[in-house]
């Protein structure tokens, strides 16, 4: 059973296999606390249980709390039903909360920790692709509203992050599929040669992992708050939390709806004349390839979700694009030039 552990974030990601066996040794400074582990439908039966009995054996006091799976979990409805939890269980800021799960879990639960008794220490284990790459780490956390995808959220630092690679084996293809988008987005917005090693299947999946953890903790370092380069992080996310949103949390995954929005910034950015015109066809070569969708017919909807962007200043909005592979510009738009760019153009 091999670990490695990155620590440039301010915590540490342990990623491995089999490393929610060995959990309790990981938690050893944290022993003797109270636990509130959170999961979902899938997770908490899967290791949830588990954890818990393991947990105990080794002085924790645990409850495993379960809740629905999908994004529509990620609402003040269930945000609620936690704190009523740590509530019953007398949970104080010296307690622990364990997300364990994909990234509604982990950001619902970490919004939870961070905002009930002004922050309960947290660690994620993620239990997906995507979570493992991209939102289990940067200390974001938030619950939807009917209105827009984490319009309710907060930086809050977990204090741990497990990756154990075994629970990717659970996984059914098209959440796997969701992961391989926020993977492609790494490769485009930071690093060239790791995106073509992606398009000719060089790396090993833990190997792929790392690198995207590497990548996604080099904004966060730079620009914890969200202010400045870590935006970059979002490209491909405006149209796509637009796409969740008016589908109302249910008809496509987060990485399916940043899969379609990646390819439609592209666009955009060959209309400004930003984006050379060949990177769209690659970027939907690449997605297609892992069984993501790459476009959407219009949708009067979609464009009213994205004008409420949270990421927009004033009556602009800031819009990561592609110079290149590897090379990102952010671009301050109207947001009427933007609806005109999602209105007109042709589509792939």
């Amino acid at each position: 059973m091999s670990m490695e552990t990155l620590n440039r974030g301010g915590y540490p990601i342990h990623i491995g296999a089999g490393l929610l066996q060995t959990a309790p040794s990981l938690l050893q400074a944290y022993s003797g606390r109270r636990v509130t582990i959170v999961a979902d439908g899938a997770t908490g039966p899967l290791y949830g249980e588990r954890l818990g009995e393991s947990l105990r054996e080794t002085g924790f006091i645990c409850q495993l709390i379960v809740l629905p799976r999908g994004e529509k979990t990620k609402c003040q409805e269930m945000l609620f039903r936690l704190y009523d939890a740590f509530l019953a269980w007398e949970m104080n800021r010296g307690d622990l909360v364990i997300a364990l799960g994909g990234g509604v879990v982990g950001d619902l639960a970490g919004y939870a920790a961070a905002s009930f008794m002004r922050g309960i220490p947290l660690i994620q284990m993620p239990t997906t692709l995507l979570s493992q790459v991209d939102s289990a780490v940067g200390g974001k956390v938030a619950i939807n509203l009917p209105q827009g995808k984490n319009l309710i959220g907060a930086f809050y630092l977990p204090k741990m992050v497990v990756c154990d690679t075994d629970t990717l084996q659970t996984l059914d293809g098209r959440e796997i599929n969701a992961g391989w988008a926020e993977i492609v987005k790494y490769g485009l917005i930071y690093d060239g040669d790791f995106f073509r090693r992606l398009k000719e299947n060089q790396d090993g999946l833990a190997t792929v992992i790392r690198r995207c953890l590497e990548i996604k903790n080099h904004f966060v370092s730079e620009d914890p708050l969200d202010l400045g380069s870590r935006l970059n992080l979002n490209f491909g996310h405006t149209l796509g939390h637009a796409l969740e949103t008016a589908g109302g949390y249910g008809e496509l995954l987060h990485g399916e709806a940043v899969a379609i929005g990646m390819v439609e910034a592209a666009r955009w950015g060959e209309m400004l004349g930003i984006t050379p015109h060949c990177i769209r066809g690659e970027i939907a070569a690449i997605l297609s390839a892992h069984g993501l969708p790459v476009e959407a017919p219009y949708n009067a909807r979609v464009e009213e979700a994205f004008l409420r962007d949270k990421k927009g200043a004033g009556e602009k909005i800031r819009l990561v694009l592609l110079e290149d592979i590897g090379k990102t510009r952010i671009h301050s738009i109207a947001v009427e030039e933007l609806a005109g760019l999602y209105r007109g153009g042709a589509r792939l």
